[in-house]
């Protein structure tokens, strides 16, 4: 054989190896970095559109405190959410507090949840169904919701997903050092949220059914850390129960029966289709639970544990001791019950046919229509809690206010909207708050203390303002019923005529002009 020949030769084995290595890594990588790259793109769309809703404005007041001011916040309110806080104070320190800089963390998070839940699904079902899931995932609408929202949802779903996959892979492989980044994972579960601890009664069934006799004392070992973790948001939760938790409603059983569709995200403050929605998550539950039995009944087991568990704890500690239930509390049940329901519906480790590619489309094509329905409306400019706040400062620009000015917010919501104007409003069109005595860092609260009665703070201004959102408005165009309930409109109307209503839907913006005399 010649040189040349031999050259040839060994080219062609490169080149062989190198497709042999590229398509074993595509098989490997392709059910988790495909729908994560596609989870990326769709949570990064639009993802400055909408304007900062009630919570995402106190993430953004929290982490523009110094880190002492934020521990005095913590001893008073929102101590459960102080480590997603304390995240967001160094990340706005280094990336700045726009709309897209205070939502890229939950974007990314939701990204890398549906990268990893693609990677979970191949190790327990095989490469298409993890990547069937994935992309399942993809078309959620409350994925894309908490994609671009300011808030640790996104992060305690990441945690949660990564912490449940670290789980498989510790059960497997029995080691110290697996044990550990698992409960590291789990740490981070609990301090992106403290209610994502419930997932650990779906990781005891993992345990119980895939690790032998003393081998489970590792993962009894391992828990002292995220145990610890959650004992002081435990603790600041208890006491400050009154204020974090006593705006929610108390549910009964059959929230039960709601639970699917409400985390999966039917009708997400008002819009979209609840029954569609509601169709399609039941549809999972029971494809998920019944038909995929016919593969592994373990992982069945496990999965299902792990996403009946979040929902059925939080439901019945709510009825049982206190409200502590909202859907997206328990917003890691998405993934186990798309798990199960792709596994039903492709089936586990089957061969690379036509026909399992065939039945993934279909499923995808499907669902597909939800990205064009619902998770539009995911992106309202006003779709997270609150209102138009950039037509708001259009407003007061174009009707020429300025610090002669002064300012009054309605009752109930003035610690949002206080947030609102500064954020939105420039400094030369921004009213003087009139009313203000205290900060909400001076108090070491979200809230500002206020001056009271109003009439003795007004009366001096020529023009005045007075900003509200009406949840529910009796009388739809006219907020001026609040003169019932609220002394600041009271205060106003005795001094002051109205003399124009600005509304973009429940957000509500008065300009007042002095009464000759």
């Amino acid at each position: 054989m010649t040189a040349q020949a031999a050259t040839t030769d060994t080219l062609t084995d490169a080149r062989t190896r190198s497709v042999a290595l590229a398509r074993r890594l595509a098989v490997r990588l392709a059910p988790s970095a495909v729908p994560g790259l596609v989870m990326l793109l769709l949570a990064r769309y639009h993802l400055g559109k909408p304007t900062l809703g009630w919570d995402e404005l106190a993430t953004l007041s929290a982490c523009r405190r110094t880190v002492g001011q934020m521990w005095e916040l913590a001893k008073h309110m929102d101590g459960v959410i102080a480590p997603y806080y304390l995240f967001m104070h160094f990340w706005t320190d280094v990336f700045g507090t726009s709309e897209i800089a205070m939502r890229l963390p939950s974007a990314l998070a939701v990204a890398g949840a549906v990268a990893l839940a693609g990677e979970l699904g191949r190790r327990l079902f095989g490469g298409v169904t993890g990547f069937t899931a994935a992309m399942m995932l993809t078309l959620v609408p409350s994925l894309t919701y908490y994609a671009q929202e300011a808030r640790g949802y996104g992060l305690a779903l990441f945690f949660a997903t990564l912490a449940t996959l670290l789980c498989y892979r510790a059960a497997e492989r029995r080691t110290w050092p697996a044990w550990a980044f698992y409960a590291l994972a789990m740490a981070g579960a609990v301090f992106a949220h403290m209610f994502t601890i419930v997932i650990l009664l779906g990781h005891a069934v993992i345990v119980w059914l895939r690790v032998p006799g003393r081998e489970r004392l590792r993962w009894a070992a391992v828990l002292a850390l995220p145990l610890l973790a959650a004992a002081p948001l435990v603790y600041l939760g208890i006491h400050q129960q009154g204020t974090q938790l006593s705006w929610m409603p108390k549910p009964e059983w059959r929230d039960l029966s709601t639970a699917p569709a409400t985390i999966f995200g039917s009708n997400i403050n008002g819009i979209g289709s609840a029954a569609s929605s509601r169709i399609v998550a039941i549809a999972f539950v029971f494809i998920g639970l019944a038909l995929a039995v016919r593969a592994k009944r373990g992982v069945v087991a496990e999965l299902a544990t792990l996403a009946v568990a979040p929902p059925l704890i939080l439901i019945a500690v709510s009825i049982l001791r206190s409200p502590m239930w909202m859907p997206r509390y328990a917003l890691s049940a998405v993934v186990p019950l798309t798990l199960l329901a792709a596994a039903s519906l492709i089936g586990p480790d089957r061969p690379l046919r036509r026909t399992v590619w065939v039945r993934a489309a279909l499923v995808l094509a499907i669902l597909l229509p939800m990205q064009f329905t619902v998770n539009p409306a995911v992106r309202l400019t006003d779709i997270h809690v609150g209102g138009d706040y950039r037509a708001m400062a259009r407003e007061l620009e174009l009707q020429h206010a300025s610090a002669q000015d002064g300012i009054l917010y309605g009752a109930n919501t003035v610690w949002g909207l206080r947030g609102a104007v500064d954020y939105y409003v420039p400094q030369a069109y921004r009213p003087t708050d009139v009313l203000i005595k205290k900060t909400g860092v001076q108090r070491g609260q979200l809230s500002a203390n206020e001056n009271w009665p109003p009439e003795n703070y007004i009366g001096t201004q020529q023009q005045m303002w007075f900003v509200c959102i009406l949840v529910t408005t009796p009388t739809a165009t006219d907020p001026l019923h609040l003169q019932k309930v609220d002394n600041r409109i009271i205060a106003l109307l005795k001094q002051y005529k109205v003399a124009k209503i600005w509304r973009s839907k429940n957000l509500f913006l008065l300009r007042f002009e002095k009464l000759p005399g």
